[in-house]
């Protein structure tokens, strides 16, 4: 996960994301999520990719956006419940909405 220690502190590093061309094979390193996380949801739109929930050594809430135009993620503040958002699955709706479905503790 790209996390590390500093004495008694847990370092947070982004985590690194990629793109590949799977026409020509080609991997290209893109802009790190803001926050370094696995178990989390992901789903996209048609400009974005949207990133939330997970662990981060703890459940996080947070939520982020990829934007395929300008390659930034950006931190959303719509933070969900930390006792739902581990190992979520997310589905776009009307073009509008992100439902959310993940394990409850």
């Amino acid at each position: 996960m790209g996390n590390g220690t500093s004495g008694d502190s847990l370092v947070r590093e982004p985590s690194n994301c990629w793109k590949v061309n799977f026409k020509t094979g080609m991997i290209s390193v893109i802009d790190d999520l803001t926050t370094c996380r696995s178990h989390f949801g992901l789903c996209a739109t048609r400009c974005h990719i949207y990133v939330v929930g997970g662990q981060e050594g703890a459940e996080s809430g947070t939520t982020e956006r990829f934007n395929l135009l300008t390659k930034k993620w950006t931190s959303l503040d719509c933070e969900i419940p930390e006792e739902s958002c581990n190992r979520i699955t997310l589905e776009v709706a009307k073009k509008r909405y992100i439902y959310g479905f993940g394990q409850k503790k």
